[in-house]
């Protein structure tokens, strides 16, 4: 049986029937499941590729109208679905593309957007709007509404659909908020486009287990970074800004892993709560935040011992890389959760230094 492909309701078979042309498509199954979708303009002859591009993106994304010659349209798209995502790995140039309200009518459920600059430059435009989508910022686009996109030279985009029923904003602030700008200066915007990049990078990573609460979190992300943007955090769901502000905590300890001042303590006080209630939030966790800010540290310098390029870094150096200023106390943490003093278990388990293994000569 010919599986749909991740949130089109079109099969595999269809497209790589289009015109009886050869398409390539990789894709990696787990089960019977297709994890990801490998689509590329290229592959079709100049003479008839703006239509067949106008088909896959119609099949892989939305139905636009494409414009421009096929002597020089590129493009490629890698695609999974993430929970309730559809994730797109989306390459273009000399894209110009219409979404017009004809092409509207015939579509399906309604569908929302984020397009996620990674590489290059975009100008799109919804609601009179215009955004130059630049690597970093992100935007949100309502596929229910048109749109134009020009992409003169070439954009590399991290894409999420979702059903329009996910974002829980009214419909007027969406419209006020479409092809707007959100950058790297916002908490929440900045780890929605953290997240985009993760995505985009590892398509086909996620089982089924995880695949859905990644899908939950990025909405929850996102949730929080719309209505921040529109003040008022008070209107997103209890549980959707635990899970966001869970998220904000984890990148800061991320983020300061190197500091032996980081505590619950310092994480409570960057994001304006209580200590207490930053172990409430963890209660269901398998360790407290101590325990696992400590796992996260001894994590980096297992990995550190590990490296043959600081294979001359002493131990307590690598300890105090992150933030175990004591090496005694960063020795015996090591030896509970690994069962052998650092320097014994760079012995055992290490590489030497690249210059001494004979790959560099």
């Amino acid at each position: 049986m010919t599986k749909p492909l991740p949130g089109s309701g079109v099969t595999g078979r269809t497209i790589i029937g289009y015109k009886r042309r050869r398409l390539t498509i990789r894709a990696h199954l787990i089960g019977r499941v297709t994890i990801t979708v490998l689509l590329r303009a290229e592959d079709e002859p100049a003479r008839t590729r703006v239509d067949y591009w106008q088909h896959v993106v119609g099949t892989s994304l939305a139905a636009y109208q494409l414009r421009g010659s096929g002597e020089t349209l590129r493009g490629e798209i890698r695609q999974a679905r993430v929970g309730a995502l559809t994730v797109l790995d989306f390459q273009m140039a000399d894209t110009h593309a219409v979404r017009a309200p004809d092409l509207i009518r015939k579509s399906g459920p309604r569908l929302v957007k984020v397009d996620l600059g990674i590489r290059g430059q975009g100008r799109y435009e919804q609601e009179g709007r215009q955004n130059l989508l630049a690597p970093g910022e992100f935007q949100l686009l309502d596929l229910s509404r048109p749109s134009h996109v020009d992409v003169d030279e070439s954009q590399k985009l991290s894409i999420a659909i979702f059903p329009r029923a996910l974002l829980p904003v009214r419909d007027n602030d969406l419209r006020d908020l479409t092809a707007v700008r959100f950058g790297p200066d916002d908490a929440y915007a900045s780890l929605v486009a953290s997240m985009g990049r993760e995505l985009a990078r590892n398509l086909g990573a996620y089982d089924g287990a995880s695949s859905a609460r990644i899908g939950s979190a990025f909405l929850d992300l996102l949730a929080l970074a719309v209505a921040t943007r529109l003040g008022r955090v008070d209107s997103v769901p209890a549980e959707s800004r635990q899970q966001a502000m869970m998220a904000r905590i984890e990148a800061f300890a991320e983020q300061h892993l190197a500091n032996p001042a980081l505590s619950p303590g310092m994480i409570a006080a960057a994001h304006h709560i209580s200590v207490r209630t930053l172990h409430k939030m963890y209660e269901a966790e398998d360790w407290t935040v101590a325990a696992w800010i400590r796992h996260l540290r001894l994590e980096r310098c297992r990995q550190d011992l590990l490296d043959p390029d600081l294979a001359g870094r002493p131990v307590a150096a690598v300890g105090a890389r992150w933030g175990f200023s004591d090496a005694a106390v960063f020795s015996r943490a090591f030896r509970t959760a690994y069962g052998l003093p650092p320097a014994e278990f760079r012995t055992i388990h290490g590489s030497p230094p690249a210059e001494a293994s004979g790959y560099l000569r």
